[in-house]
């Protein structure tokens, strides 16, 4: 995702508001219009890199953030630690904007109401935050909370307590990785009650079509999870997990962030997931382990 700013800045400027060692190497009049992850760099971007492991560098457009210089690259900053010097200029320069995100205080519901968006329903004391988009034929419980920016499709259930797109934990240094993606939910999906389903980082968390989700439900930041799967009650998704089509995870189970867990899987109840799973795998314990694996007994 690319997330631009309102007032750009020269990049040797913001290297001066940066407090950090570090030094560059490229044109030092760039104009920064945006920010970015790795994926989607592009001329007047700034985007980081914690390791080398970077396929085609010279693919990358923009300014990025590393550890060691890298000779494809034509212009980035170095330095010991590129999360946070990303982190500082984030907060630096877009501020007022995580400040709405993060602590919105104006509620929108009356907005929806208004609109009488086809057969949904918006239930008592809902706090709805702006640029939130809600689809038809939808039900949205109780006391539930939207952060700004959350995206919900058609045929949607979200039931009672449950707080989408709110920001999750991650710091660095004592400083919290802001959170300026969103949250994507898509059609027919269900949510129990008593859900926190935290937004994305530099890119959207989504819930695929058709995924049922439990109660007390805890769903972290770039979390993917694709469609028709289901997810049992007090289950836990590190952030950026992803688990893909036609998985079953039973109740209380919980998995590692950034693994990936493949198509058509099977996670016992009260299971650790902490390395990646197989397609049409069964995993049970703590730490999981396959004890099925395309219907053969291990």
């Amino acid at each position: 995702m690319i997330f631009k700013l309102k007032k750009t800045i020269i990049i040797k400027n913001l290297i001066k508001k940066i407090s950090l060692n570090s030094k560059y190497y490229g044109n030092k009049n760039i104009m920064i219009k945006n920010f970015c992850s790795i994926m989607s760099t592009n001329t007047n971007s700034l985007s980081f890199l914690e390791n080398d492991n970077l396929k085609k560098p010279e693919k990358i457009k923009g300014i990025v953030i590393l550890k060691n210089k890298n000779p494809f690259i034509k212009n980035q900053i170095i330095t010991k630690n590129p999360r946070l010097f990303f982190i500082k200029a984030i907060n630096l320069l877009f501020s007022s904007e995580l400040k709405k995100k993060n602590y919105p205080n104006k509620n929108f519901r009356d907005h929806f109401i208004k609109k009488k968006i086809y057969n949904t329903v918006i239930s008592e004391n809902v706090f709805l935050g702006e640029n939130v988009v809600i689809g038809k034929n939808c039900y949205i419980g109780r006391n539930v909370v939207i952060y700004p920016g959350t995206k919900i499709a058609d045929n949607v259930v979200v039931m009672d307590n449950t707080v989408l797109g709110i920001y999750g934990l991650g710091y660095v240094n004592g400083i919290l990785m802001p959170h300026i993606g969103n949250l994507i939910i898509k059609k027919n999906v269900k949510l129990g009650s008593n859900c926190t389903l935290v937004r994305g980082t530099l890119e959207n968390t989504i819930i695929g079509e058709a995924v049922k989700i439990g109660n007390n439900v805890n769903i972290g930041h770039n979390v993917k999870i694709l469609s028709n799967t289901y997810v049992s009650s007090s289950t836990v998704i590190a952030g950026g997990a992803k688990v893909e089509s036609n998985c079953q995870l039973a109740a209380g189970v919980s998995i590692k962030n950034n693994l990936v867990i493949a198509r058509n899987s099977k996670i016992g109840i009260g299971s650790v997931v902490v390395k990646n799973v197989k397609k049409n795998s069964t995993i049970f314990g703590n730490p999981g382990k396959t004890i099925f694996l395309l219907g053969k007994l291990l």
